[in-house]
């Protein structure tokens, strides 16, 4: 199951960057993300295709492939419900008023804004990519979780692929 969800941050020249990114909600990592000073379908497309490409080298086809996320005008497009439709990827929304309903991907941005945008007062939009880029990698390689016994996602995926192949 994978959620997709955008969030704003501020720049320092006052323009709000547009961060979206999908997430593996088994293993927490982040498969695609687009930052962009738009936030427009294209962008989630773009993320979204990231991620595909990311986490199912061999295709989608086949792979019942949930997509959760909330009500916004991006993910209820009709461009991005026929591209998820093409794919067969089956979309999942969320309720309104629940927010536990896409919560592994809000905590994840939680977790992002306090250790990449709240700690430095002012970035321009090319240092927060570059932050975001580097965050992601130290986020998907190294960060522990407690709910993955304090593993990190990468080492969740992999001992998943080990697991998989015994099988």
């Amino acid at each position: 199951m994978l959620g997709i969800d955008m969030t704003k941050v501020m720049t320092k020249d006052g323009s709000w960057a547009n961060y979206i990114a999908v997430i593996d909600w088994y293993t927490r990592e982040v498969l695609g993300s687009q930052i962009s000073l738009r936030g427009r379908t294209e962008e989630w497309l773009k993320a979204l295709n990231k991620a595909l490409n990311e986490g199912y080298k061999e295709g989608v086809r086949g792979e019942e492939v949930v997509l959760v996320s909330d009500n916004g005008s991006q993910p209820t497009s009709r461009r991005f419900m026929e591209e998820c439709k093409v794919l067969g990827i089956k979309q999942v929304f969320t309720s309104y008023n629940n927010p536990k309903g896409n919560a592994n991907t809000e905590r994840y941005f939680r977790t992002y804004k306090e250790e990449v945008v709240w700690p430095v007062d002012d970035m321009s939009y090319s240092e927060l990519v570059a932050q975001t880029e580097e965050y992601e990698r130290f986020y998907n390689n190294r960060y522990p979780h407690s709910a993955l016994n304090y593993k990190s996602p990468r080492e969740v995926y992999e001992e998943y692929l080990r697991l998989t192949k015994v099988a």
